[in-house]
């Protein structure tokens, strides 16, 4: 039967400032072959998106782990964890350093779904180059950056075979719904939007 995860991409900054992006990965794994154990997902999902994700880092970021959760049929009851060590540098290089560390640009994903519980979105951590702002108050739509984190929602997009007539795709995971119990949990992307004003972090970025 298909089984959902909760993948995190743990990334740790130069002075030490911490970021975390969940997204929720859907197995289809087939009444034939069964799911795949929770660390060879991450060797998969690994494959599939870690060269992109990082490609929108700056070289003083480096994502340390995938984290992995199996997301239970029940909410609250247990269920398995894994992590994979990545330790890979940001590959969009330094930067001038110029763009304060809490500058994210956001990543909306988005389901066939109006309601709010069916939406989800991706901080992104700061590229700290203040030449990929048009502004103080737009992203430069003509820079590598903007081309890259595309890149990286095209790829959630369109998912990742593996197996035999296995596939993992991307969905939206609402825990209301998992506590509820009724309705669907996890539903498909449909697209994604680079929003286009960058956005200010506050609590999700921490510092020794």
């Amino acid at each position: 039967m298909a089984v959902d995860y909760l993948v995190t991409f743990r990334s740790t900054g130069a002075i030490g400032e911490q970021y975390a992006n969940t997204i929720c990965v859907h197995d289809t794994a087939d009444t034939i072959f069964g799911a795949q154990a929770i660390l060879d997902m991450l060797d998969t999902v690994d494959t599939w998106l870690t060269a992109k994700y990082v490609a929108m880092l700056p070289s003083s970021v480096v994502l340390d782990e995938l984290h992995g959760f199996r997301i239970p049929a029940t909410y609250g009851d247990a269920s398995e964890v894994a992590g994979k060590a990545i330790a890979t540098g940001g590959t969009l290089g330094a930067g001038d350093g110029k763009m304060p560390r809490e500058t994210s640009l956001i990543l909306a994903l988005r389901s066939e779904s109006t309601s709010r519980r069916h939406q989800g979105r991706l901080y992104l951590p700061s590229p700290r180059d203040s030449a990929l702002l048009g502004s103080t108050s737009d992203w430069l739509t003509s820079t590598v950056y903007w081309t890259r984190v595309a890149t990286f929602g095209q790829a959630l997009l369109d998912g990742k075979d593996y197996g035999i007539g296995q596939h993992l795709s991307t969905r939206i995971y609402s825990r209301r719904q998992h506590i509820e119990g009724t309705g669907d949990k996890t539903k498909d992307v449909k697209t994604y939007i680079r929003r286009p004003r960058p956005h200010w972090l506050r609590r999700r970025v921490t510092a020794p």
